[in-house]
């Protein structure tokens, strides 16, 4: 009796070929090194992007909060028209 898993394998590379995943078994050693390097680009962009946004809201929340010193008065002399 035939596996079921190669009657699928074998239907599938008729129709794609074999060269249909080019990396390989997943989560095999060449799988592995093609995708480490995409995964730790994704997570160092991440945690950037999330330092990014945490400084902007930091910046934005301390001068809301901060208030001006006190500056001197303006004096207005307001001019009756003639």
């Amino acid at each position: 009796m035939r596996d079921p898993q190669d009657e699928i394998r074998k239907r599938l590379d008729e129709v794609v070929g074999t060269e249909f995943d080019e990396r390989g078994r997943r989560w095999g050693a060449s799988w592995f090194r093609e995708s480490a390097p995409r995964w730790i680009a994704g997570v160092l962009v991440a945690i950037a992007m999330a330092f990014l946004v945490w400084e902007v809201l930091d910046r934005h929340l301390k001068a809301a909060h901060h208030k001006p010193e006190a500056s001197r008065p303006v004096i207005v002399d307001i001019v009756p028209k003639k």
